[in-house]
């Protein structure tokens, strides 16, 4: 009984060690990803001309891509991870 206590706390802490190695390489490719967009953004946006600015209010442009930016962030860092993990528990059982 107690070499399986052992067997089971030891598999929970390299669950627990993998599991925050995912997390933390996943938002580190997710953070490096939405600093390149932004910068991309931003180019994109002073090479318009002045008339295309006329055509949005005050900080609009700013809230729309630090919304936009954000939503990829969290798309691409802890829902692309999450759904690897339940992809790979789901073939586990099968």
């Amino acid at each position: 009984m107690r070499d399986q206590s052992y067997y089971l706390i030891g598999l929970a802490l390299i669950t627990l060690v993998l599991s925050y190695m995912r997390v933390a390489f996943w938002s580190m490719s997710a953070e490096r990803q939405s600093r390149i967009i932004r910068k991309q953004l931003f180019a994109a946006i002073l090479r318009q001309e002045m008339g295309w600015f006329d055509c949005y209010k005050s900080g609009e442009l700013n809230s729309r891509l630090a919304d936009d930016v954000d939503k990829i962030k969290d798309g691409i860092g802890d829902k692309a991870s999450n759904a690897f993990q339940f992809i790979a528990t789901f073939i586990r059982y099968l």
